[in-house]
């Protein structure tokens, strides 16, 4: 019926997100087809986060710069599935990234998906300074991450505490995140003003 599907429209609008629960309460069905048959006329997103619970319009969203959306503690991405926005961060990432540093962007935990991805050949991995990093497995990019991850200086340069104090790990990881995704020339200037604090 398309007066349901209004009625559907105007409730997500309303609310911005809802659960699979949520949906059929309001179109008073216990028939999961009859929510999804409605969701996909009107276009809909799910969440990467809470393994998928939450659904929004796909016109509500309104991703940041990498792709992301969140309404109330809940993660949308513009690539869909959690899978997928893991495997395009890793192929973005001008140095590759490790699990803490996706994990630190993502706000979920990724060690499962990314396990999943090098097993199935979405992403490379290799051990640097005792940690894995993930990298692209298209043979160029991937070369250009190593180097640029090996190269730069050691990650505990950029852990010492800024404040004289001990850095909350949240903030461990975003700092880590930041300067992994820097390019060489910003590395640099980053470093410059470290020196002159």
């Amino acid at each position: 019926m398309v007066f349901a599907s209004e009625v559907l429209r105007s409730f997500l609008q309303r609310k911005q997100i809802a659960t699979l629960e949520e949906l059929k309460q309001m179109l008073e069905t216990t028939s999961t087809m009859t929510v999804f048959r409605k969701l996909k006329k009107l276009g809909y997103r799910t969440s990467y986060s809470h393994r998928g619970k939450y659904y929004t319009l796909a016109e509500i969203p309104q991703f940041d710069e990498p792709g992301l959306w969140s309404c109330r503690g809940v993660w949308f991405s513009r690539d869909g599935t959690l899978l997928a926005t893991v495997q395009r961060f890793v192929e973005q990432a001008p140095a590759g990234l490790t699990a803490s540093e996706v994990q630190a962007v993502l706000n979920v935990e990724v060690k499962q998906p990314l396990l999943q991805l090098y097993q199935h050949k979405g992403v490379d991995r290799h051990v640097v300074e005792g940690v894995y990093v993930y990298f692209s497995r298209e043979a160029g990019r991937q070369r250009e991450q190593r180097l640029r991850r090996e190269s730069r200086p050691a990650v505990r340069e950029i852990e010492e505490p800024a404040l004289g104090g001990k850095l909350l790990p949240e903030l461990k990881a975003g700092i880590i995140l930041f300067y992994s995704l820097l390019d060489e020339r910003q590395r640099r200037l980053y470093a410059g003003l470290r020196r002159t604090k």
